[in-house]
């Protein structure tokens, strides 16, 4: 069964509210919220003992990871939200230290997730 049959089936002909004097069906209702769900999804925090967060391949590319006189390079990876389950913040993870650069107590970093979207211009009419 779809999504949109499972809707349909769970909303048939229901009234949910009068606005205005406009009875609204819950069907709208339900295609509406099914729909900005769709554009707003839940993010996933993904745990730092399943997977790192991707290279910066911007960071690499720019030269930063270049050997200093010791031929020691420096690998970080793409800026991402981190948790240690209480707090939240901004941060990268810095692959031959093997830590993160973080405020909070980076043993204690137990989930990761990559940072949403910027917000879009709109477009000038």
């Amino acid at each position: 069964m779809t999504r949109e049959d499972e809707r349909d089936m769970a909303c048939t002909n229901w009234i949910c509210s009068q606005e205005n004097g406009t009875v609204i069906k819950a069907r709208e209702v339900w295609k509406a919220a099914v729909k900005w769900a769709d554009q707003h999804p839940t993010p996933n925090w993904i745990s730092v003992k399943d997977e790192l967060p991707p290279i910066d391949e911007d960071y690499v590319k720019q030269g930063f990871a270049n050997p200093d006189e010791e031929g020691n390079t420096l690998t970080v990876s793409t800026t991402v939200l981190v948790t240690d389950g209480k707090y939240v913040e901004t941060t990268f993870y810095m692959f031959e230290l093997k830590r993160w650069n973080s405020q909070m107590d980076d043993t204690k970093i137990t989930h990761w997730m990559p940072l949403p979207q910027p917000p879009r211009k709109e477009d000038k009419k």
